[in-house]
């Protein structure tokens, strides 16, 4: 069972599941009850046709994945940005599980020196700089994953009975070093897909390229991961 049924796997040797930027390095995780998901325990590694890469967790609660690749770029204010990454993350539950938490966030040894939210709609951010680069981290916001559930879209349609806002959910938390989204409990055979893009490019502040750039959704980081994209951002 792919849950990133339509790219091309390869098996592949371990891989760090982390962003690399220059003001250091960005990575995701996903907390299934007691159990932390991170590049150390993944089941299966695999290469795609493309220059990203994916991995794998096979638990008795459920069927985790994550593809880390380039993001289509389809903006033209997209032209500054000097590189663009992204995690996206698939769970599929065989069991109850009482806490789904997915988090992107600086490791240990980053090198900015000032930073904080950066958010608008649909999107919450934080964008970071050291007065050389700016890197920026963002995934949807609350109102975007209404949404998502609304339509059933790998987020279960029960999320938009229990908000208790109008048209948003209360899912996404804003960590001292990153984000994340805590999905809380979920039931069997029920489907979760989050996502973390990091754009990074020289500072500038009269800029919002960062910020533009990681203001995307999942069919932006599948067409990049598969090769469908329209523009490569510029590599430095």
């Amino acid at each position: 069972m792919q849950l990133f049924e339509n790219l091309g796997f390869s098996a592949s040797t371990s891989q760090l599941l982390a962003i690399e930027t220059p003001l250091g390095a960005i990575t995701s995780s996903l907390a299934v009850d007691s159990h932390l998901l991170t590049f150390e325990n993944a089941s299966h590694f695999y290469s795609l046709e493309t220059d990203g890469f994916a991995a794998r967790w096979e638990l008795s609660s459920g069927v985790a994945e994550v593809v880390i690749s380039r993001p289509s770029l389809i903006r033209e204010d997209w032209e500054e940005i000097t590189d663009c990454w992204a995690f996206l993350w698939r769970f599929k539950t065989l069991q109850p599980v009482k806490k789904l938490i997915v988090e992107g966030s600086w490791m240990s040894g980053y090198a900015w020196s000032d930073g904080g939210p950066d958010s608008g709609q649909n999107l919450d951010a934080q964008t970071w700089d050291d007065g050389q680069t700016t890197v920026s981290l963002g995934t949807e916001g609350d109102d975007a994953l209404f949404v998502r559930a609304e339509a059933n879209d790998w987020l279960p349609q029960r999320f938009v009975h229990q908000s208790t806002d109008e048209y948003t959910l209360s899912l996404v938390r804003y960590l001292d070093k990153g984000l994340a989204i805590d999905f809380g409990k979920v039931f069997p055979n029920e489907l979760v897909q989050a996502h973390f893009v990091v754009a990074w490019s020289p500072y500038n502040a009269e800029s919002m390229g960062t910020y533009n750039a990681v203001e995307l959704y999942a069919e932006h980081i599948l067409e990049g991961a598969d090769g469908r994209t329209e523009r490569q951002p510029k590599i430095n």
